[in-house]
């Protein structure tokens, strides 16, 4: 970052400043390049050397085994920033006004799925997922190639206005104005060699241009939609039918998915037909090729994305002496036009085989789309005090509550952020998944005295000393208890946004403990099995998580060398009281385990170190 501040006589000031930011995150498989597939005799569905690795395989009931689907990956994230404020001050009034400019490009790759996955579960052979695996034989197997390097560009611009007014020493008011335009997405594409030549890495469900970038497909798809062919037909043809999923997104996170479409990613389901069953040492059967062609269609979905976050604001501050300050406000928050996501192909629940989707020659099709909301209340307490024998605090509580439908547009800790039925999304309203009812967080310093009047050596040992603490007390957040991920209870389908099916089950009764145990935090009793064939009723995030509490302290010693050099010893004590705090229970009614906490945050943690201050 660089800045320059400039005064233009003793009323106008001008700041300006030039950043640049770099985030780069590199996350490779354990193993990466050495094909574990062929150490343990399954065959290699990775192409790049880079993706080799160990096939993903979940078993129902137990823990799962192989690489994590999701690597490996590369991204580098470049900001640049321009801003200039001008500022201007005369009596009791002054004026601030300014810009922002940001530009952000994005450069990426991430080979999801690109070493497959197999899945095993309870209601496929032997209605034992354990068994069934022994045998060799997967419920279904998932498996992708990509050509899907990620080009990204966007750029922000924002404009501000703020007025003051000190009407009384101990009374201002201020009023101000902003506007922001976001360049949502440019298009995308991948730099070759020569700089010179581009070519498109990426396409969307709005606007995939089927006649240019899939001309065979195009063909095959209207072959196969036309008169003649009957519901479910499809479901009949190769050994094992294969399925895409399609995705609609907007600027760079959420835009990320429209590199995992067709043709440039193309997602394969293989699940076995009636008389031909998916084994393991051939989990990805090449037949079915004329079936997994049909992969775009003339079709539009294009939302419209943007934020507009509303603030209200009340806060009331009081000085009750120089060396002691009371702040008590009230803070509320309306988010409109928030990003989530849904399937807009998921047919509607039925206990029909086969349950067909809206568009039956796709999987899932995910759409990201500006029609969320949220709302925040808080009230809002501190206290700051500074007294002259070296004692300095601050005290911070809040007490709140945060409602949305949708809390991200990505998984988050206990809550997929993806609607059970995604035609009724006004059903996932609830607690956010970040809400926390009470927090407290107290700080504090203090010098100690001892030495002050000290000479010599012994003022060299006594002097100087410094304790700080910072102690955090708040409440659990919340989860959301689901059905596994791989079992379609609803029969409606999975989604690869949502990873996995999001159903739930069945609410019947309280599902807190009045005192929680990690031996059992959910009361299992609450919940039931919802019919094949339908949602279950339990809500979104309706579980109270464990709560935090924690104290950090350290002891620091200054130790003068000279007049330009201090040496800083410094003892730290993270979690210093060694408070168990729990991570939250396993959210997925019918599995071993269900309602238990089998993980905790860090204990306490001790460490040393020495600083040269010049």
């Amino acid at each position: 970052m660089l800045g320059e501040t400039h005064s233009f006589g003793s009323r106008w000031v001008n700041d300006v400043r030039f950043g640049f930011n770099r985030v780069a995150t590199r996350i490779f498989q354990q193993n990466a390049g050495v094909s574990i597939n062929q150490t343990v005799g399954l065959p290699d569905y990775a192409a790049r050397p880079r993706d080799l690795g160990l096939s993903f395989i979940q078993v129902t009931g137990l823990s799962s085994l192989g690489d994590e689907f999701n690597n490996p990956g590369d991204s580098v994230m470049d900001s640049w920033q321009i801003s200039d404020t001008l500022s201007h001050t005369r009596g009791r009034h002054s004026l601030e006004a300014g810009f922002e400019q940001r530009w952000i490009a994005g450069n990426a790759f991430r080979d999801v799925l690109s070493r497959g996955q197999l899945s095993f579960t309870d209601f496929a052979y032997t209605q034992s997922a354990f068994a069934d695996l022994l045998m060799g034989l997967p419920t279904f197997t998932l498996a992708a190639r990509s050509d899907s390097a990620q080009n990204q560009r966007t750029s922000a611009t924002n404009l501000f206005v703020d007025d003051a007014w000190r009407l009384r020493p101990n009374l201002t008011c201020t009023w101000g104005c902003a506007t922001s335009s976001i360049s949502l997405f440019t298009t995308p594409t991948t730099r070759r060699r020569s700089m010179t030549r581009r070519r498109c890495r990426s396409s969307s469900w709005g606007a995939m241009a089927c006649a240019r970038r899939l001309p065979r497909g195009q063909e095959q798809f209207r072959a196969a939609r036309g008169p003649g062919l009957e519901p479910g037909r499809l479901a009949h043809q190769g050994r094992a039918r294969r399925l895409r999923a399609a995705l609609q997104l907007s600027p760079l996170a959420a835009g990320q998915g429209i590199y995992f479409n067709p043709p440039f990613f193309n997602t394969e389901l293989f699940y076995p037909s009636a008389t031909s069953p998916i084994l393991i040492h051939d989990p990805w059967p090449s037949g079915g090729a004329g079936a997994a062609a049909a992969q775009c269609a003339h079709l539009r979905s294009q939302p419209r994305v943007g934020l507009r976050p509303e603030l209200e604001l009340l806060s009331v501050q009081q000085e009750i002496s120089g060396e002691l300050v009371l702040t008590a406000g009230y803070v509320g928050t309306r988010g409109v036009h928030l990003l989530g996501s849904r399937d807009i192909n998921q047919p509607a629940p039925s206990a029909a085989q086969p349950n067909l989707r809206p568009l039956p020659f796709f999987s899932d099709i995910n759409q990201i789309e500006s029609s969320f909301d949220s709302v925040y209340h808080s009230l809002q307490l501190s206290a700051q005090c500074r007294f002259q024998e070296g004692l300095t605090g601050l005290f911070s509580y809040t007490w709140s509550r945060s409602i949305d439908n949708a809390s991200n547009f990505f998984p988050s800790a206990g809550d997929a952020n993806f609607p059970q039925n995604s035609y009724d999304t006004s059903a996932e309203r609830g607690r956010s998944s970040f809400d926390t009812p009470q927090r407290f967080v107290g700080s504090f310093a203090y010098e100690l005295p001892g030495g002050r009047k000290l000479r010599g050596a012994a003022k060299q040992i006594l002097a100087g000393w410094r304790v700080n603490g910072v102690v955090t007390l708040q409440s659990g957040q919340p989860y959301t208890v689901a059905l596994p991920g791989e079992l379609d209870n609803s029969n409606t389908g999975q989604s690869i946004q949502g990873f996995g099916a999001g159903d739930r089950p069945n609410l019947v009764g309280d599902p807190n403990f009045a005192n929680p145990d990690p031996a059992q935090w959910i009361n299992p009793a609450a919940f039931a099995m919802p019919a094949y064939g339908s949602f279950g009723n339990a809500g979104r995030n309706i579980v109270q998580g464990p709560p935090l509490h924690e104290v950090n302290f350290s002891l620091n010693k200054n130790a003068k060398l000279n007049d330009a050099l201090t040496l800083q010893l410094r003892t730290e004590l993270f979690n210093m009281f060694n408070t168990p705090n729990f991570r939250n229970p396993n959210i997925f009614f019918g599995t071993p385990g269900f309602g238990r906490i089998l993980s905790a945050r860090n204990g306490r943690e001790i460490q040393f170190g020495v600083k040269l201050l010049f």
